[in-house]
């Protein structure tokens, strides 16, 4: 089996996963690196997943690049870790560091159980670091002989305070009695001595019952009634049953136990997890209960940050925060809005607004430092199409980083887009659903699912200050799926952008393991993106008229470059005219270059199967097949492509065959691919 330069540090990678009766399971798991990697000192580059199929005990072991490798490019990168494990009804997908101080890394110790924690690495014990520097025993000897021997003794402290008085001592012996005569009582002199109660420290017999004496029992030797006293809650520092559900008193349980919402503060000190019922949502679906989630977000502000939690329920949004473009809810910074199972969060009406952004409007946040690092987690988002018509963007984030929305689904969504990422840095999509949209009628191509977009204009994203022209970079799109919903039709795309400028692009853009099962015009169109990915995807579609491409990667105002687009599998998504996977150039625009187009299947496609104007496009190790009536090419390299080209280890089949221009390098191809001379 072949082996990587010895130059390049590796770390080795094992795992083995059982059914709980401790089966072994089937399947794989696939590591993938950003990009290609380059080692310049040992002349090698790396590319591609690499696929660890388990082994008939469910283990699996491979080899792989150290992440913090010397003289690699790129650097600060991690793996791709994604589990295809056979039964398992949701699979991982998470990324990974592969430090070379580590060489041997077992799966089990660093994969997370939370996607919200993607990276981690085991390191060493203390007991560990002490046995590699020379020491012999056990863990328990190794404690020992942490402890020193007894320092010397210490000088004399000073005298303490005196202690208690000791117990009395024993009786003397009794004294002369004298002549036999008391000379004197408490004080008094002489023979004729009387004494009273006060004088022997006793209570008169007279004061049993009476003022300022003593309690006097009855026959049955208890206190009597009229001598008993009585406390109010005052006395005894209690709060009296007049003060429930009174301010300054106490709570009150209803009728279930429970103390009533009436009674239940917004917010408490320290708290940083905030119920929208606290805040007054009813989550009828009737009652407008976007102030209350309003209340709810501005009490997780104020708190420096924190989660508002929507339980199961229908909640009714029906007003905006402000004018436009004010939103319906206003996000801001380390806040999360999660909802349980059957929350529908649903547009009414009313609402033309953007539900749910990080800017009130009019603020400004150049670049990425604006609120941020916002988590949007779980709940139904109802558009409320076709009964609603034009609306702003379901979510809508600017000029910010660290933005999450995770198991989110958005349904029959009018006019716009589910989220606009617009100068946003580090943001991830994953296992989201997308599902009905009525989209823009004049330019469907337009109405992405999920858009990434710079802050271009109040053309793009009206509020989203200042129009800086920052463009959004590294964001994942993962594990998210959309087609159509029970009464509306598909989106537009599901991820793409469609602006820019001409001195900036989009850089390091992931869309990976999605399954787009309908769109209108692309399954993800790539626009003046920079290394960037598109990766074990799954898109289809029906061949309607004015679909253009699966995949389309755009040179659009300045210039798409170094796109990674491989083991995706494509059924009817290219259009007549168009590629089912293209690469093209816009005018005015530099040339796309440094695309890859690797190990996809398509079938189906009714102009060409692969279509390329691109500067090198490699075409490398793709299955085309099942060219529906009126197809072209099984590839198409047109005349704006340049000899850079390579296309080579390719199949097509249904008779289409391909066209190339000259100088473009072709081996290895069924049926041969022969350049003109």
């Amino acid at each position: 089996m072949a082996s990587l330069p010895e130059s390049i540090p590796s770390v080795t990678v094992t795992a083995r996963y059982l059914r709980p009766n401790g089966d072994p399971l089937k399947g794989k798991v696939t590591f993938r690196a950003p990009a290609l990697l380059t080692f310049g000192g040992a002349d090698v580059m790396l590319a591609g997943p690499v696929e660890a199929p388990l082994d008939a005990s469910g283990a699996v072991s491979v080899v792989l690049p150290a992440t913090d490798a010397p003289g690699m490019d790129p650097v600060d990168w991690t793996y791709t870790v994604t589990e295809a494990l056979e039964g398992v009804a949701s699979n991982r997908s998470y990324s990974l560091l592969l430090p070379q101080d580590d060489p041997e890394v077992d799966l089990a110790d660093v994969a997370p159980t939370d996607p919200s924690k993607p990276n981690y690495v085991r390191g060493a014990s203390a007991y560990e670091i002490a046995v590699a520097e020379g020491f012999v025993g056990t863990p328990v000897q190794w404690l020992d002989s942490l402890v020193g021997p007894p320092g010397p003794a210490g000088p004399q402290g000073p005298e303490g305070p005196q202690g208690p008085q000791g117990p009395e001592g024993p009786q003397g012996p009794k004294g002369d009695p004298g002549d036999g005569s008391v000379n004197s009582v408490n004080g008094d002199l002489g023979p004729d001595i009387i004494l009273n109660a006060a004088d022997v420290g006793a209570v008169p017999d007279t004061a049993p019952g009476s003022p300022g004496g003593v309690a006097q029992l009855d026959d049955t030797g208890t206190l009597a009634a009229a001598q008993r006293p009585t406390y109010t809650a005052a006395d005894v520092g209690a709060i009296p049953t007049t003060a429930q559900g009174t301010p300054g008193g106490v709570a009150s349980l209803d009728a279930s136990g429970k103390v009533p919402s009436t009674q239940i503060p917004p917010i408490s000190s320290g708290s940083t997890h905030f119920d929208v019922r606290a805040f007054g949502a009813a989550g009828d679906g009737a009652t407008d209960d976007a102030p209350a989630f309003r209340a709810a977000l501005d009490a997780a502000a104020a708190a420096g940050g924190g989660t508002v939690r929507v339980p199961a329920g229908v909640y009714l949004m029906d007003s905006a925060r402000g004018e436009w473009p004010a939103p319906c809810l206003y996000v801001q910074d380390g806040v999360t809005i999660a909802a349980d199972e059957g929350a529908v969060i649903r547009r009414g009406l009313n609402l033309s607004a953007r539900l749910v952004q990080n800017f009130d409007g009019t603020e400004e946040h150049a670049g990425y430092s604006g609120h941020g690092t916002i988590r949007v987690s779980g709940g139904t988002w109802d558009g409320n199409a076709p009964a609603k018509t034009g609306s702003g963007n379901m979510f809508a984030f600017a000029h910010a980083e660290r933005i999450t929305l995770d198991h989110v689904r958005v349904i029959n969504q009018p006019n716009n887009h589910a989220i606009e990422l617009n100068a946003i840095s580090n943001a991830t999509v994953a296992h989201c659903r997308f599902e009905g949209s009525v989209p823009k009628p004049d330019s469907p191509q337009t109405t992405e699912a999920i858009q990434i977009d710079a802050a271009l204009g109040a053309a793009g994203l009206e509020g989203g200050l200042p129009y800086d022209g920052t463009h959004s970079r590294d964001i994942i799109i993962t594990g998210c799926y959309t087609g159509p919903s029970d009464v509306c039709g598909p989106w537009g795309a599901l991820v793409g952008s469609h602006a820019s400028n001409t001195s900036n692009v989009y850089r390091r853009i992931t869309v990976h393991g999605n399954t787009i099962a309908d769109t209108l015009v692309y399954g993800v169109h790539a626009y003046d993106w920079y290394d960037s990915i598109i990766a074990d995807n799954t898109i289809g579609g029906t061949n309607r008229s004015g679909y253009r491409s699966g995949i389309m990667v755009t040179s659009g105002k300045t210039k798409s470059d170094g796109v990674l687009i491989t083991g995706n599998v494509l059924n009817n998504v290219g259009g007549s005219g168009y590629g089912a996977i293209e690469v093209q150039t816009s005018s005015g625009a530099k040339q796309a270059g440094g695309v890859i187009i690797s190990n996809n299947i398509i079938s189906g496609y009714s102009g060409d199967g692969i279509r390329s104007d691109g500067d090198a496009t490699q075409i490398n190790g793709n299955f085309i097949r099942a060219a529906n009536a009126g197809a072209t090419f099984g590839i198409n390299v047109t005349s704006g492509g340049t000899s850079h080209a390579n296309v080579t280890l390719n199949r097509i089949t249904g008779g289409r065959g391909a066209s190339v221009p000259k100088g473009t390098v072709s081996y290895g191809n069924d049926p041969t691919i022969t350049p003109p001379a």
